[in-house]
């Protein structure tokens, strides 16, 4: 969770001893600030889900000891493919419009990547060829950049090498004020808005968009504590039979 705060223009200027705003003046060039707390989401194109829930994705071991990142055979989203580049950039932007969604305007780094290409007039989306190559210069101007790319861009080898896993996009999603119990609704949010892209956004021969974020995972293991009570609940009242 992160937190930072937002100035509202606003406050009281009352006699020592005066708490009754009636007897107070408003002062109009006091800065109240309020503190705003974000979590974490992350939109993941190219790996399967391995949970009944499609619109969520994390990677489990299974009882052979094998990932699904290792009995992956690469993805079919490739971040050096302009297409893909153009995608999610869409992907991005229609989030954004979300006012719902309430972003964080901090750029991922499909944005930044494409301020960059612009600035230094090679152009968006980059050609393939000259991808991965710029993707290491802008990891050496920017640590910020580094660490978001790194783990956005996920392969088979060290650093950028061998087969494409995955692809990502994170986002820092502001908590509404006053709700304490957020991650439910968050969920459904984020499940809603993965569903649209993959029904209006995404090519027929890619793989689907996942959403993924920690806040989730309180709701999930409600979910699953409930389900299972209920299962234990039918069996042993032989409602199954």
């Amino acid at each position: 969770t992160t937190l930072s705060s937002a100035p509202t223009m606003g406050g009281l200027l009352c006699p020592e001893g005066i708490t009754n705003e009636k007897f107070c003046l408003k002062n109009s060039n006091t800065e109240i600030f309020q503190k705003r707390e974000y979590y974490s989401v992350s939109l993941v194109w190219g790996i399967p889900p391995v949970r009944e829930n499609s619109m969520v994705w994390k990677i489990v071991d299974d009882f052979t000891g094998t990932t699904a990142i290792e009995k992956s055979r690469g993805s079919g989203v490739d971040p050096s493919d302009p297409r893909i580049q153009l995608t999610l950039l869409e992907i991005v932007q229609k989030a954004r419009s979300n006012e719902r969604l309430r972003i964080h305007p901090q750029l991922v780094w499909i944005e930044a990547l494409r301020d960059f290409a612009k600035t230094a007039g090679i152009g968006f989306p980059v050609k393939k060829e000259l991808f991965f190559g710029i993707i290491e210069v802008l990891k050496i101007q920017s640590s910020a950049f580094r660490k978001s790319v790194e783990l956005e861009i996920a392969t088979k080898g060290t650093g950028l090498a061998g087969d494409l896993l995955f692809t990502s996009v994170s986002f820092f999603s502001e908590v509404p004020i006053g709700q304490e119990r957020y991650q439910r609704d968050a969920k459904e949010l984020w499940t809603d808005f993965a569903a649209t892209v993959n029904e209006n956004v995404v090519a027929e021969d890619m793989p689907l968009l996942e959403v993924q974020s920690d806040a989730f995972l309180d709701s999930q293991r409600t979910d699953a504590i409930v389900q299972s009570t209920l299962n234990s609940y039918f069996v042993a009242n032989g409602l199954y039979l």
